[in-house]
């Protein structure tokens, strides 16, 4: 079932993984883009925050203060695959920017890829959150 909207507690990509802002003191409901290790609460929303447009030169989901679409448990969304890439079947944890990345025994899992992929792309997943670890 998907979160709700939530609020960005800084910048997040699109198709990253989150988490959830551990210092939110203005109010509940703010999330983080992951790093490295960390707890994963969901993935972003697959769009942009802006229009395709010349002018506009980052592409980010949300800039922070913004509303971002967190996809939760069980849902089947893109996620970015990081260094290594991926194959189908294969527990993911979050790199340093959020991207998907292999999980060893005792990381924190986020998603298991429905698909095999290379860095750099965009893989099918299902998000399996909230702070398992692969075992």
């Amino acid at each position: 079932m998907a979160a709700p909207n939530m609020l960005a507690g800084g910048d997040i990509s699109p198709c990253r993984f989150v988490k959830q802002d551990p210092t939110a003191t203005t109010g509940d409901h703010k999330v983080l883009q992951c790093s490295a290790g960390q707890v994963i609460f969901g993935v972003s929303q697959e769009g942009s925050n802006k229009a395709p447009i010349p002018e506009v030169t980052t592409n980010l989901a949300a800039a922070s203060g913004e509303q971002v679409k967190i996809y939760g448990d069980d849902e089947v969304v893109l996620l970015e695959i990081g260094t290594g890439g991926c194959t189908s079947g294969n527990l993911l944890k979050s790199d340093a920017d959020g991207k998907g990345v292999v999980a060893s025994a005792g990381e924190n899992i986020g998603a298991a890829a429905l698909v095999t992929a290379a860095a750099g792309s965009l893989a099918r997943v299902q998000v399996v959150a909230r702070g398992l670890a692969k075992t």
